[in-house]
């Protein structure tokens, strides 16, 4: 869900000279944020279970997403 919303304001935002680098810095800032994410859920399902591990994960994306769409729609952009 992330990508074409993203990808789709990022494409009505910027110049046609910067998009693919925009677009480039937009994958490479989700890869890290994965690259982040990952072992970190392998502690906690290390430590708790995998049912914890994926409650906290669909806990934590529920809360960022309202966030974040929260703030998208306030400005306008959704």
């Amino acid at each position: 869900f992330q990508n074409p919303v993203l990808s789709d304001y990022i494409n009505k935002i910027t110049e046609s000279k910067d998009r693919s680098t925009v677009l480039s810095l937009q994958n490479l800032s989700g890869r890290l944020v994965y690259a982040s994410t990952i072992p970190l859920i392998g502690v906690i399902t290390d430590t708790y279970g995998i049912k914890q591990a994926m409650t906290a994960m669909g806990i934590t994306s529920f809360i960022l997403g309202t966030i974040i769409l929260t703030i998208m729609t306030y400005d306008d952009i959704i």
